[in-house]
């Protein structure tokens, strides 16, 4: 029998720091590697109690992503739920291309060549970007 994940990152793993990583390094991951590395600088919850029956949460995989999974109700949660990229149907690992491009200040075009994005969908990324900066001049802020 499988043992249920409860934590995307355990107590012993390790994640580098954004001011090291690159673009490469981003998109050679899969995505439980982003999550890997969502959940060790907190851009997503490391692991979920169920709001039904506070059992803890199980980490599954669903389609092309990952959700929350109770197996004491059968509630489910999707991972990017309460985080800053809640509200995104973009597939996780561009969202994390794209946060970096946004740090590094790569240009509008560059980034909708390379992630094969709608100039719309960047125009919109970077100024809820620029938002949850709250106007600081380090783009870093984020984290």
């Amino acid at each position: 029998m499988m043992q249920k994940k409860t934590n995307i990152v355990e107590y012993n793993e390790f994640s580098p720091d954004f001011d090291v990583i690159t673009l490469h390094w981003i998109l050679s991951l899969d995505t439980i590697g982003v999550l890997k590395f969502l959940a060790y600088h907190g851009l997503i919850k490391n692991n979920m109690k169920c709001v039904s029956c506070e059992n803890q949460m199980s980490l599954i995989k669903k389609k092309e992503d990952f959700e929350w999974y109770c197996r004491g109700c059968g509630k489910r949660k999707s991972v990017r739920d309460k985080s800053f990229f809640a509200r995104s149907s973009l597939p996780i690992s561009k969202l994390l291309a794209l946060l970096y491009m946004w740090i590094e200040d790569f240009r509008n075009k560059n980034v909708v060549k390379e992630l094969k994005l709608d100039k719309n969908t960047v125009v919109n990324w970077f100024n809820y970007c620029r938002l949850e900066c709250d106007g600081s001049k380090d783009r870093r802020r984020i984290f």
